[in-house]
């Protein structure tokens, strides 16, 4: 939300961006790292792995790609 993204202090080299995961651009590429917390659940699997091929191209090489979802659902 913007509203959390108002709050996110201003650091050197550190931006901000409100989009949505599946359109979502990085302003330069390629990035070190790509970070998604709690989020990807909410898609379906095989949108997910679309997501996931095209965050892959973005990264340099030894790039990392860190995500976590919830391990509550059955």
């Amino acid at each position: 939300s913007q509203d959390m993204l108002s709050k996110v202090p201003v650091k050197a080299g550190l931006s901000t961006v409100l989009s949505t995961m599946q359109s979502y651009e990085p302003f330069r590429k390629p990035v070190d790292i790509i970070v998604s917390n709690a989020a990807l659940q909410w898609l379906p699997a095989a949108e997910a792995d679309t997501l996931f091929a095209r965050w892959l191209t973005w990264l340099t090489g030894g790039g990392v790609l860190a995500f976590q979802v919830p391990g509550n659902f059955t």
